[in-house]
């Protein structure tokens, strides 16, 4: 999966390519997609992965929109 591919054919992510504070955390990701996990309290990194996500297992999405009432919090 390449990376770059997916922020460029998102709208919603393309904007980072402009944000420079977030190119060296892209560059440190791309490098070992495991940096992600250092950079998880950043917004911007856990909309990546989460686009990363719908884009390499879509399935995962059906399931959870599908079953979202099953799972939902009862407590009161």
């Amino acid at each position: 999966m390449n990376i770059f591919n997916t922020i460029m054919s998102d709208p919603e992510l393309s904007g980072l390519l402009q944000d420079q504070s977030f190119i060296p955390i892209l560059s440190s990701i791309m490098g070992n997609p495991q940096e992600a996990m250092k950079h998880m309290g950043d917004p911007r990194v856990q909309k990546l992965v989460a686009a990363l996500s719908k884009k390499t297992n879509p399935d995962i999405e059906k399931m959870k929109q599908k079953y979202a009432n099953k799972f939902a919090s009862t407590a009161p």
